[in-house]
């Protein structure tokens, strides 16, 4: 019998985590989910009791409240196994008849898809129905961003010319705003494996140390370069053009690194995880 890993126990043990995750924080992550009509309602309720007329929230709203539940739902991943620190909901959850890494891979599957892809589906969904209900609030979140996503790449290559060595597609844009969020995720499912107490903000406090330590570093790098550029001549110097390139593959390349040593990070937290 494989102790490392087998599939049916891990099958088992995956269904017993997600109705964990769901009976300790379903709540608050369906609350985060249903952020859209909630204003929805309160904006609509007040404009009713002021000038007695329904008022619809409008897209360049609907897209900042969607960040915002994106925000707020990376920050509360420090909670979903921060139990995981105390004695007694650590101690249980050790002896649980599962190998360490079948719950690795569950916690990652848990914190990287199942939750993000929930909220964010229940979130797009609402505003979706809400403007197949009202048109007046013209077109869904997830329309206008990809939407808006395709014009700015097809704006980027007019203004670039079509010999541009930076190409990328919406779909390439796409994968590098997911590539933060599982950053995101991981640092702060890390954090609440680590820290015992004040896990988002003791991760907050962490980000800022980190970005002003990160901020110098880049301006010490990038300065010497940029003083050879010649910036007059705008996006038609090719020199410029490929530095761009290799800034921004430089900076890909840097976040897939940083992504999976916040995954070893994780795993080596739960290999040493006693009480």
């Amino acid at each position: 019998m494989n102790e490392t890993f087998q599939l049916r126990r891990f099958w088992q043990y995956f269904r017993y985590d997600f109705m964990q995750v769901m009976r300790s924080h379903g709540r608050p992550l369906l609350l985060f989910a249903g952020l859209g009509l909630f204003y929805f309602l309160v904006q609509g309720l007040l404009s009713l009791s002021f000038s007695g007329t329904w008022s619809y929230p409008g897209q360049a709203v609907r897209i900042g409240m969607f960040v915002v539940v994106c925000t707020v739902m990376e920050l509360y991943i420090a909670r979903i196994y921060g139990h995981l620190t105390d004695r007694k909901a650590g101690s249980a959850w050790l002896l649980v008849p599962a190998s360490r890494l079948e719950k690795y891979i569950s916690m990652l599957l848990m914190v990287l898809v199942v939750i993000p892809v929930c909220v964010w589906a229940i979130y797009l969904a609402v505003d979706a129905l809400l403007v197949l209900m009202f048109p007046a609030m013209s077109q869904p979140v997830a329309g206008s961003f990809f939407g808006g996503l395709s014009t700015l790449m097809q704006s980027f290559a007019e203004m670039s010319g079509s010999e541009s060595p930076i190409v990328i597609s919406p779909a390439g844009m796409v994968g590098i705003i997911l590539l933060g969020h599982v950053i995101n995720f991981l640092f702060f499912l890390l954090c609440g494996l680590c820290f015992r107490k004040y896990k988002i903000s003791g991760g907050l406090l962490v980000i800022f140390i980190l970005s002003m330590v990160l901020s110098i570093l880049s301006a010490l790098a990038l300065i010497p370069t940029f003083q050879h550029l010649d910036f007059d001549a705008g996006f038609e110097d090719e020199q410029a053009l490929r530095l761009a390139t290799s800034i921004l593959n430089g900076f890909i390349a840097v976040a897939c690194l940083v992504a999976a040593g916040l995954g070893w990070g994780v795993w080596r937290r739960i290999k040493t995880l006693q009480h």
